[in-house]
């Protein structure tokens, strides 16, 4: 565990085992929770992804905030690659900081309504120091933690209980420790992205083959590591949906093997694609009701509750959990 970078499977088992994970027990059948992740909020700028989604986000927000539910932000929130003071990004996004910080104020620290994971663009908030300085002090969210996942242990019914674990899914692409050669290589990634401007969230068929492999590699780690682990992920980081181990935009299940070449057939890994979308939707991953659904809002005035996915193939994106838990 000594080395700085590990592959996915073994970062996250040290991330699961030994990081710093914060546990909360629900009531699956009567208590929500809706997952977002990579938003990359910048500072309004050509190159903030973000601002394309702020009013289906402010929406969404606005909707869960009146039902109830717990928001969960799983990484990736502040563009911090372009974007070098956070002073900078909140100024132009007091008003959806001001309705984040409504979960906030709903809940304790031992029972909170607004959860935050910190990704690779916000690994700053990786280290307490630079959550008070920005996240606390800025934002104004007093003692607020950022935390490297979540596990969220369900009670689905009076037989059943399941955990779901969340993460971003930078684990294995990113160092543990600010000393490292490859925390300055990303430092300087995105300085250049600052100076000229490249947005960070290109269409997954444009993408360039650095990307591809990165998703690749995510993909087939998470739904490896979760097929050990016998237990469902939800994780971010890709900017491609996934439901039950498929991808939503093409249709297609996420083929891997074990390490001895037996197929992995589970269907317990989950994206919540992100709200950085250039077409200004946003999808995210609820829990609600027994259920866990891949949504979506867009910018339409019509539009007052999330649309459930449907992928290329028009199936749905919605599984009871209790059929999940019985088929781990």
């Amino acid at each position: 565990m000594s080395k700085s970078i590990l592959d996915i499977t073994d970062d996250l088992g040290f991330a699961y085992l030994k990081g710093n994970i914060f546990e909360l027990n629900l009531d699956a059948q009567n208590e929500k929770v809706i997952v977002f992740s990579d938003l990359h909020r910048g500072d309004g700028g050509g190159n903030d992804d973000f601002r394309h989604c702020e009013k289906a986000y402010k929406k969404a927000l606005q909707y869960y905030l009146d039902n109830n539910y717990r928001l969960v932000l799983l990484g990736d929130v502040e563009e911090l690659w372009e974007n070098f003071k956070f002073s900078h990004i909140y100024g132009h996004y007091s008003s959806v900081y001001a309705l984040e910080k409504q979960f906030f104020i709903k809940g304790t620290e031992a029972n909170p309504y607004y959860i935050r994971c910190f990704g690779n663009h916000d690994y700053r908030y990786a280290f307490q120091e630079f959550v008070n300085e920005d996240l606390d002090s800025i934002a104004q969210l007093p003692g607020i933690k950022v935390y490297e996942g979540v596990k969220l242990n369900l009670r689905l019914s009076d037989e059943t209980n399941m955990q779901i674990y969340l993460s971003h899914g930078h684990q294995g692409h990113y160092p543990r420790n600010k000393g490292t050669a490859a925390s300055l290589a990303v430092a300087l990634f995105g300085a250049v992205q600052n100076l000229t401007h490249v947005p960070t969230n290109q269409s997954i068929t444009k993408e360039p083959p650095l990307l591809k492999k990165m998703r690749l590699l995510t993909n087939t780690g998470y739904l490896k590591w979760a097929h050990r682990m016998k237990l469902p992920v939800i994780y971010g980081h890709t900017h491609e949906a996934i439901f039950n181990s498929t991808r939503i935009f093409n249709g297609k299940p996420i083929e891997v093997n074990e390490n001895d070449g037996t197929p992995i057939t589970t269907h317990n890994a989950f994206n919540t694609g992100c709200c950085s979308f250039i077409n200004g939707e946003i999808t995210g991953i609820e829990i609600v009701s027994g259920k866990l659904r891949l949504v979506k809002w867009n910018q339409q005035p019509d539009q007052n509750e999330a649309i459930v996915v449907k992928n290329k193939h028009n199936e749905t994106s919605e599984v009871d959990l209790i059929t999940l838990a019985s088929n781990l």
